[in-house]
């Protein structure tokens, strides 16, 4: 069960306020892996908090705190994940197929709105969640997660990791057009839907013939479906090659665009950051560090007239820039290049789902979402063991101590 729950980090039981449920820590600390470069970036972020909290007088130290355990979530997954037996990497491995069906096929019902009955149901097990589609508000299904984006961001990296663990098959450009209209008319989600192009991007970047097939398939999916993605993928089109378009993203996004490049403008003005935990006061002074207009951003104009308020970047490198700056974040690169260096060995093919989630942890994305830190994880093991298995028919289950 706690395998499973892995992937529906929305999943509270409304235990806790919090949009996303330890789940992925709980099941690390069961595990008992120890990794030495997950230990040295801990010690980063506590050196931060410690010395903000003596200069704050400790009157943010739940905001520290909390904020601690939204990086470490995702983090210990992955270095679990990286450091587990073999064994319990196929026992995962084996859930995303039927995962990847089941929310699919849930989001049809719910789209349909036939379990509409089952609304506290779903309200029990994720208070912001639905039984049926948002479409009233322009908005499509939730399926086990708080929002249409976060549903479709799940999505999007386990449909990525099934496809990258699949391997060859001369019906991908047919399976991917269908998924690409699910995401459109289904999950209804704008940020869902750019993730699912620039992985598909990735993916085909190499194929022209293929593209000259998806082109005109994306353009009919665009006219035809009258969804929140493609009515702003129509209005973008007319001012693509404008000098409009940059102010067209800031009011578009909402605060996420501001806030991550306020936040990374921050990170390079004050070097070490301005101390995890801190965000409500650091955000508004990199806001206004960065010389935006709240009069003339809609989201700041419009809900909060027009005054900055404190806002967390969308984004986990733009939130380490914002609380550790710029060196904390090349710390934490630095300490990530064994990956890094493993990711570049693979295929060209693999590479894509590692795009996608460098794409992810600079510009969009919950901070302690651990999603997109399992599967990437999981298809780095799964390549590994495949790769051994050449060598050595006998599989080889590992001490579970990282290094």
């Amino acid at each position: 069960m706690l395998r499973l729950l892995l992937f529906f980090p929305s999943i509270n039981f409304g235990l806790l306020s919090a949009e996303i449920f330890p789940w992925a820590m709980i099941y690390s600390l069961k595990q008992r892996t120890l990794n030495y470069r997950f230990l040295v970036i801990v010690l980063i972020l506590c050196f931060s908090i410690f010395y903000f909290a003596i200069v704050t007088n400790f009157d943010y130290l739940f905001e520290h705190i909390r904020a601690l355990f939204a990086y470490i979530n995702p983090l210990f997954i992955f270095f679990t994940i990286m450091a587990v037996p073999n064994r319990e990497i196929y026992r995962i491995r084996k859930l995303i197929f039927p995962l990847l069906l089941f929310l699919m096929f849930l989001g049809l019902v719910q789209f349909s709105g036939m379990i509409s009955f089952l609304e506290p149901l779903f309200e029990f097990l994720i208070p912001r969640s639905s039984a049926s589609s948002l479409a009233s508000i322009g908005r499509g299904v939730t399926m086990l997660s708080t929002e249409p984006a976060r549903a479709g961001y799940e999505l999007v990296f386990l449909y990525a990791a099934w496809r990258c663990l699949t391997g060859s098959n001369k019906q991908w450009i047919v399976i991917d057009t269908l998924f690409f209209v699910f995401m459109v008319a289904i999950i209804q989600s704008a940020m869902a839907v750019l993730l699912t192009l620039v992985y598909f991007a990735f993916v085909y970047k190499s194929r022209f013939g293929i593209l000259l097939l998806i082109v005109p398939i994306f353009i009919f999916v665009v006219i035809q479906f009258e969804t929140r993605a493609t009515i702003i993928i129509r209005e973008i089109y007319p001012i693509i090659i404008s000098p409009e378009i940059f102010d067209y993203f800031i009011n578009k996004s909402g605060f996420r665009f501001i806030s991550m490049l306020s936040a990374f403008n921050f990170g390079f003005d004050n070097i070490f950051g301005g101390g995890v935990g801190l965000w409500e006061i650091t955000s508004i002074e990199a806001l206004e560090g960065a010389g935006f207009d709240p009069s003339k951003v809609s989201y700041f104009a419009s809900q909060h007239n027009s005054q900055f308020v404190g806002l967390r970047p969308t984004s986990y490198a733009s939130n380490l820039a914002l609380d550790i700056g710029i060196v904390g974040l090349g710390m934490f690169i630095l300490l990530s290049y064994k990956y890094i260096r493993k990711v570049m060995k693979l295929p060209g093919s693999d590479k894509s789902i590692f795009y996608l989630f460098v794409f992810t942890f600079f510009f969009t994305g919950s901070v302690g979402n651990p999603v997109p830190w399992i599967v990437v994880a999981l298809v780095l093991r799964v390549k590994e063991m495949s790769k051994d298995m050449a060598y050595d028919p006998v599989p080889n289950y590992a001490s579970s101590f990282g290094t």
